[in-house]
């Protein structure tokens, strides 16, 4: 969604993109002082994609002082890219009543700012089939559907990932069909993730015992993917990848 600037300057074959890299590092560098000026400076830029990086940059340094000049500043960069901006304002700002203004983006604008504010109303604690009624009051707040299983997703990610050890069955504690998959499912694709994270912290996983957060209650869909994943890569030292910042929804870090 977003293009790292040492990607299009390196990587891009256009000439209009390496015509004034300069002016894309004086954009940043003026957006400390002068945030305004800066989004001249990006506008300017003559291929789409580093205007379009550069505004992302730039705009939501301007909006923490003015907010409707920022949404102006993305909405000149016209579609895609300016949708694309707004969402990083809104992200940046925490706010989701600007995601009506990102465009095709919308939908995934609200959800990734209700994913973010999960842990503010979802208690500790929290098992599958008790959290619903507020869920559904905090989805609707959230500009989302309650019918919708992405927003489910999200709040089981959260739920889950509490858990010790991870229990898939408490899903089966969900009356509606619909959320009780997508509990199921976030499991599974939750799991796969903790497998990542833990491997790339240096957690033996290739052999049991597991260390206390890789353990789940037994369940034959879990166990497939934990042993499908051993033999793919959680043996494999040159596997392991440099762990990102921060932890999994839910999981504590």
């Amino acid at each position: 969604m977003f293009f790292p600037l040492l990607l299009l300057v390196a990587c891009s074959k256009s000439d209009d993109t390496m015509s004034d890299p300069q002016a894309f590092t004086r954009a940043l560098a003026r957006a400390e002082v002068d945030p305004r000026a800066a989004t001249e400076l990006c506008l300017d830029l003559g291929e789409p994609r580093m205007r379009a990086a550069c505004m992302s940059e730039v705009a939501p340094r301007l909006a923490k002082s003015d907010r409707s000049a920022a949404l102006t500043a993305c909405a000149a960069l016209g579609a895609p890219h300016g949708a694309d901006c707004t969402f990083r304002l809104a992200e940046t700002l925490g706010d989701s009543t600007l995601c009506a203004q990102a465009g095709e983006f919308a939908d995934d604008c609200h959800l990734h700012l209700f994913s973010e504010h999960l842990r503010d109303w979802i208690p500790a604690g929290a098992r599958p089939g008790n959290v619903e009624a507020v869920a559904a009051s905090w989805i609707l707040d959230a500009g989302l559907s309650p019918d919708d299983p992405r927003a489910w997703s999200a709040v089981y990610r959260w739920v889950l990932g509490q858990q010790r050890p991870l229990d898939r069955a408490s899903c089966d504690n969900i009356l509606d069909a619909m959320k009780r998959d997508a509990c199921r499912m976030t499991a599974l694709a939750h799991y796969n993730d903790l497998l990542n994270h833990l491997r790339d912290k240096g957690e033996q996983l290739c052999q049991d015992p597991l260390p206390p957060r890789a353990q789940f209650v037994e369940d034959p869909d879990l166990r497939a993917l934990l042993i499908e994943r051993r033999g793919k890569d959680l043996c494999d030292p040159n596997a392991v990848r440099p762990a990102p910042a921060g932890g999994l929804p839910g999981a504590g870090g």
